[in-house]
This record gives C-alpha cells, structure tokens and sequence, in this order.
C-alpha cells in the first residue's frame, strides 16, 4: 500500500492565500500585547490553562525540536536561545542536523517529519510556546507545546504532526494538557496508514503483507519495578510460514535501547539477533528485564520498567509496542489505550463473559487460595471458536495473560484458580501463594492488552 509522498505545507500555504507568511505572527498580536496564559490547546476552550512565551524561529533541529530566540519579559526574564522539545510527540531520531534539507539524514521518516514541523515553524517565524509550568524541561531543553501563525491565529503543531502520522505519542505525566488529543490523532493516523504508519513508505521490506500481531503487557503481575519481565512485548505469527526477524526491532514511545548482549543498538530499541525466527503460529517474547536468550525469548536488559501504566478509564495515559524492519519501516504496533469507542471495537466484544468469580474461599482464604477463582465462559452465541491468546484477566495490581491452547469453543469455561496447580486447556493457575481478592468488594474483568474491557464482574461496593 505504498502511498506518494505529498508536501505537508497544506496549513502555511493557506497562510500564504490570506496573505500572511507562513509562521508570521497574527495581527492582533502585533496590535496589542501578546496573552500571557490561555487554553492549552488554541481555540479548545476546555482544555487546561497553560502559560505562554513567545519567540522567533533560530534553527529546525529535527521533527520534534526547535531552538527558538525566546523574547525578554517581565514575567521570564528569559531573553535567550533555548533549544525546545515539543511536548507529546517524539518524531524519529535524526542522525546529522542542518538548515540544509540536503545534508540532513536520519531514520527512516525522520526527514519527513523535520520538513513537516519547518513548513509550518520555518527559521524566522515567530512561535508561541506554551507550558502548564514554564519551569518544565527535559535536561537542559525546554519543554514546551509550538504553536505556528497562519490565517491570522495560532496553531498547534504537535496537533499537525500526530495527524499526518509523523511522530509517535509520548504521553507527560506532569504537562500532559496534549496527551488525549495526540493519542487520538496518533490512532485516527495508524488507522489510515498515513506517515509513519504507511508500512512500505520507506521501501519494499522483508515479508511485506505478512500477518504478525504484537501487544505489550505492559502492567506487570504485581509490583512493576519488582517484576521487570512482567513487562514484555509478545510477537505472534499468525502466518503459515515462517518469519525470520534478523535485525527487526522493537521500540515503546521513549528513546532507549541495547543489544541482546546490553551494548548499545543503532536504533532506540531492542534489535532481534541473527536468527531470529518465529515459526507459524507461534511466538516469540521479548521481557524488559534481564535473562539468559533462547530461540523463542528474549531480554531487553533494562534496569527499570519501560511501558508507562494506563490510569483506568482514561485516554491521556499509555505507551506502545512497535515493531520495525530493519529499513525502518513500522510495520506492526499495539498502542494503549484505544482512544474512542470507534478505535476500541475488538474482536471478541460479546463472545466472551466473566461468569463467576469466588472471591471468598471456603475457610481462611490463604489456607485456600485455591478456593478463590474466575471463571470465563463463550457463550453458545459466539458463532464459532474463540481464542483467548492476547487478552488477560485483570484484578489490579494483578494481571493473568491467556497464553497457548487458549482456544475456546461456543458454550465451554476455563477456570483460573488463583493458586498452584497443573494447568490444562480448560483450568488454569496463577500460581499465587496467598489469596488476592478482597472479599470487601473488587472487579475481575477480561481485557485486551490495549486497556479495552470485554468483560468485567464486579462485587462488594466496587462498579465496573
């Protein structure tokens, strides 16, 4: 589905027609003084109250970094060159910087984005940065929201690059007015396969219109920073060949990586070995922390948790899981959490059911751990087999991943006891040795690894 590239100067030429300059100021602004605070996001009037600076345009460093000549102010004093990371987005990494478009070089769409973010911020123009705290920086880099002038107001730039597909979302725990937005115009993008999301953009790659599926678990069983592989990145072939992953790679949203033996990598992420092949049908699981590689895992050697935990029932929290060929090419993600009800339809929504959970055992539930249960059922309305492999039982902070010989068929059960025991394909063990379930009042649910509820039940005073 390779798509011709089209110049991305839509909003700075609608400037032009109106007979301003791309990136030129409003004319209000340059009748009266510039505001000092305002919404966030401009003209969504029930987005957070930021404060703003403004400046004019010294170099475009990449697609998500400005250095910008901040004006001198009462309020900052500031009066200075800062180099500004956009908040919310992170464009792929470029490898030489230059005004020169024809000296730049970098990843696979990295050129594409740092022309995006110079047609609507070009070297000169005047730009509004805004922050909910101007203290806010990333080492010594201000952190900042870039809006851009065109037909006479301002404009989000982050807003533009999330939409064409430029960036990857990169949620801010503490400035995080953009976070929902972005992550929508990040999904709405992967759903139309436009930029980064375009999986042949940069060339015809190895297995090209293969079937892969990738998810994150992304909340580990337990304590996060105890149990650093139960994070990890599941990569399942849904292929009836099999797929030779030499040199793929996989990435969340942040910038970091090591090789299998913990060297530094070429790309911000882990680097599948020569060899690497996930045979059909079957998968292969790379875990954040440390451990000796087989044919089928793999240990990214991170000394802290990598996937940012979503906040129930909100969309400006999350991370993601991507998969790149060795070309650069994205050619599978999993992104949490689904934005919209629209993005969050899922497969299985009303085939499967939560039909019991014991939540307290007969006698004293540790004695009993086995005592306390879930049980999920498809119902005979299904229509046919359900496979429960990519979706988990969810009693936070605990969390259970359906795995192998998951496959249901309409009206059949498996039983999750939350003790020890021989699994089987209808009777499963957490493998806790203590109960888990507060007979008070909690929810079990079955989600996706994208935050999305198929099923939930819920007792006590707790709602699901």
């Amino acid at each position: 589905m390779h798509k011709l590239f089209r110049p991305l100067l839509v909003l700075a030429l609608a400037g032009s027609a109106l007979g301003l300059a791309p990136g030129v100021a409003p004319a209000s602004a340059a009748s009266a003084p510039e505001p000092l605070s305002g919404p966030c996001i401009p003209g969504d009037s029930t987005s957070p109250t930021c404060r703003f600076e403004y400046g004019t345009v010294q170099f475009v460093a990449d697609g998500d970094t400005l250095d910008v000549a901040v004006d001198r102010s009462a309020e900052t004093r500031s009066g200075t060159v800062e180099r500004v990371r956009m908040i919310g987005v992170n464009a792929m990494e470029q490898h030489t910087y230059s005004s020169n478009p024809a000296k730049r070089t970098g990843e696979c769409h990295a050129l594409r984005a740092t022309a995006h973010l110079e047609s609507m911020a070009p070297i000169g123009s005047r730009v509004r940065l805004a922050a909910q705290d101007l203290s806010a920086r990333t080492g010594d880099r201000y952190r900042r929201s870039i809006a851009y002038a065109a037909a006479g107001t301002w404009h989000d730039a982050g807003s533009e690059i999330m939409k064409a597909g430029d960036a990857l979302w990169l949620p801010n725990t503490n400035e995080n007015a953009w976070n929902a937005s972005y992550n929508l115009w990040a999904q709405q993008a992967a759903k139309a396969a436009v930029g980064l999301w375009d999986d042949d953009l940069c060339g015809y790659g190895p297995y090209q219109g293969s079937n892969l599926q990738v998810y994150a678990q992304w909340d580990a069983d337990g304590t996060d920073g105890v149990n650093l592989n139960g994070e990890y990145v599941r990569i399942r072939n849904r292929n009836g060949y099999a797929v030779d992953l030499s040199g793929w790679w996989v990435r969340d949203s942040f910038l970091r990586g090591t090789t299998a033996t913990g060297a530094p990598t070429p790309h911000p992420g882990f680097v599948f070995p020569s060899g690497t092949v996930v045979a059909a049908g079957r998968t292969i699981t790379l875990f954040v922390g440390s451990g000796t590689n087989t044919a089928t895992h793999f240990y990214w050697r991170q000394p802290a948790p990598v996937f940012e935990n979503m906040v129930d029932g909100r969309t400006d929290e999350g991370d993601g899981a991507y998969l790149y060929d060795p070309q650069g090419d994205l050619r599978f993600a999993s992104t949490y959490p689904c934005a919209n009800a629209y993005l969050c339809q899922d497969p299985l929504d009303g085939k499967v059911v939560v039909s019991k959970v014991s939540y307290d055992a007969p006698g004293v539930d540790d004695a009993n751990v086995n005592g306390e249960y879930v049980t999920v059922t498809v119902p005979t309305s299904a229509g046919g087999p359900v496979d429960l492999q990519g979706y988990q039982v969810v009693n936070f902070p605990y969390v259970y991943d359906f795995y192998k010989n998951s496959v249901l068929k309409p009206g059949e059960s498996i039983t999750l006891s939350v003790g020890k025991g021989t699994s089987t394909r209808l009777r499963r063990y957490w493998n806790k040795t203590t109960a888990v379930f507060n007979n008070g009042g909690e929810t079990v649910s079955v989600d996706n690894f994208r935050g999305h509820t198929l099923s939930c039940k819920a007792w006590g005073s707790a709602r699901c």
